[in-house]
């Protein structure tokens, strides 16, 4: 049963994505899916690659939470409301999609089916996904460069001083 709910509550906390209106909001939805995926891989596969794969996402999730939290102004958080939003959204995939023929058989999947990901078929597509990621790297190294400082500068403005030599 766990195994049939897991997607569709995954799927509709993806669908919650969209209304995140702040980076932290969106941070905590995305580490969260992040951890029922790495839970639900846990179950299929070695216990060395679901952790894997949780570390170096959140590791990359946190390099850019950095760069957005420096940018974004301070909001204030909408947790009610995102948690309603996930909530009519799984109630509305679980009346929908919930029905025999939609139900996959986790129990059936192999190694030998998730390993299928590595074929030479999708060899195209894995090395065009790791270019695409080094060019964004390399993007964002140049923008960071281009001034020599930070993407946000920080100005701090002194008040109340009465010596005009501090500044």
């Amino acid at each position: 049963m766990i195994f049939n709910l897991t997607p569709l509550i995954m799927l509709s906390m993806t669908l919650c994505l969209i209304f995140a209106v702040s980076p932290l909001s969106l941070g905590i939805w995305i580490i969260i899916i992040t951890l029922m995926a790495g839970v639900t891989l846990s179950f299929f596969m070695l216990s060395w690659y679901p952790l894997l794969v949780f570390l170096i996402y959140v590791g990359g999730l946190l390099v850019m939470f950095a760069y957005f939290v420096a940018i974004q102004p301070n909001q204030q958080l909408g947790f009610f409301k995102m948690m309603m939003t996930t909530m009519i959204s799984y109630s509305y995939l679980t009346i929908i999609l919930y029905n025999k023929t939609f139900t996959p058989s986790f129990f059936l999947m192999s190694f030998y089916n998730i390993s299928m990901v590595m074929m030479s078929v999708n060899f195209y597509i894995i090395t065009l996904l790791a270019l695409m990621l080094f060019m964004l790297l390399i993007v964002v190294t140049k923008i960071t460069t281009m001034n020599k400082a930070p993407l946000r500068p920080f100005n701090y403005v002194f008040t109340n001083s009465k010596n005009p030599s501090c500044h």
